[in-house]
């Protein structure tokens, strides 16, 4: 029975849908993940979900007060655990979808570019590590000058891929490149009033048989303040300073410290 079919008995039945998202292969993740739903009192929502064969979480409307809002825990899935909010009421086809957020145990898949590592305070030994911050590939580009993303505020939407150091100060970023018919604007996905030129602008990255020209920027949560890896970062030994290797995952973890990015 899947939500988005046709109108019949069955889906007006439907009270809505859930589907959680792999970010990369687009895959639906059911198998693993455990619900809670509570409605706008606090109150455990009673209707419990089936899960269709699209891997999506179905619930069926039994006439009384829909959940408000859903916790979803990915117990020892490569995935932050998160939550869904309802208030607002559902979409009109009554699917509900989320893309999930790679944590650093999450197995990169083949095309995807891809850095693993951990942020801490200084290197000196028993450093704390720094967690709860935004980490972002972002590329040079040739045409139009400048860098893409542009470096995230402390409370910004965190964009797929995209990532939050754990408790650890451990973090996975991912990113595909963007395709030779994407506009800076598009690939951002909002415009960029403040860079004149840029929205419609076609992307041109600096990519060569060296790697592409990247950086790593940071903004920690809880000061608000943002830092990047300098051009001279060597992140791969066998490329020059400043790039990495395209299409799949840094062959080295990185350790990052947050006094010597600039």
């Amino acid at each position: 029975m899947a939500i988005d079919a046709a109108a019949s008995i069955l889906t007006r039945k439907v009270l809505f849908a859930l589907e959680l998202l792999d970010p990369f292969t687009g895959t639906p993740v059911a198998k693993g993940i455990r619900l809670d739903a509570r409605t706008a009192g606090g109150g455990a929502y009673v209707v419990q979900p089936t899960v269709n064969r699209s891997g999506r979480f179905v619930w069926l409307d039994n006439g009384g007060e829909p959940p408000a809002n859903i916790r979803y825990d990915t117990g020892r899935l490569p995935f932050d655990s998160g939550r869904v909010e309802l208030s607002a009421g559902f979409p009109n086809d009554r699917l509900v979808r989320v893309v999930l957020r790679p944590t650093a145990a999450y197995e990169v898949p083949e095309g995807v570019t891809a850095v693993r590592g951990t942020l801490v305070a200084s290197e000196a030994a028993g450093a704390k590590p720094v967690a709860d911050a935004m980490v972002q590939l972002a590329w040079a580009m040739v045409q139009p000058a400048g860098w893409i993303p542009p470096v995230p505020a402390s409370r910004a939407r965190l964009r797929p891929g995209e990532a939050i150091t754990d408790k650890d100060g451990q973090f996975l970023v991912l990113s595909r490149l963007p395709g030779k018919s994407a506009t800076v604007s598009g690939y951002v996905g909002y415009p960029l009033p403040g860079e004149p030129g840029y929205d419609g602008a076609r992307i041109s990255l600096d990519v060569s048989g060296a790697g592409v020209k990247a950086r790593l920027q940071v903004t920690r949560r809880d000061t608000g303040t943002s830092r990047r890896t300098p051009d001279d970062f060597r992140f791969d030994e066998a490329l020059q300073p400043g790039r990495i290797p395209e299409g799949r995952l840094l062959g080295r973890d990185l350790k990052l410290d947050w006094n010597e990015l600039s």
